[in-house]
């Protein structure tokens, strides 16, 4: 998921002609952060895009970390009972 993130992020940047810091893109919190002069578009947007990461990061990878886990306690034969229920 981050890969996809990180092209829609390089895509963005590309196309809003984003300034560049050592010939890389810098996050989407240091444009927020940052002092440059940003259109109120291109703010919604970084950010909208920073929720998304953040709600992706403790939502769907805890999940997947979670299912990763699980699978692990199944091949050694240890119960996943005691596992508390979100």
């Amino acid at each position: 998921m981050h890969d996809y993130l990180k092209e829609i992020y390089f895509d963005f940047c590309l196309k809003n002609d984003m300034p560049k810091h050592n010939d890389a893109y810098l996050s989407a919190d240091d444009y927020l952060n940052g002092n440059f002069q940003l259109i109120n578009s291109q703010v919604y947007w970084l950010k909208n895009f920073v929720r998304l990461w953040n709600i992706l990061e403790s939502t769907w990878f805890d999940r997947f970390e979670e299912e990763v886990l699980a699978e692990d306690f199944r091949k050694h034969g240890l119960s996943t009972a005691h596992k508390e229920v979100r």
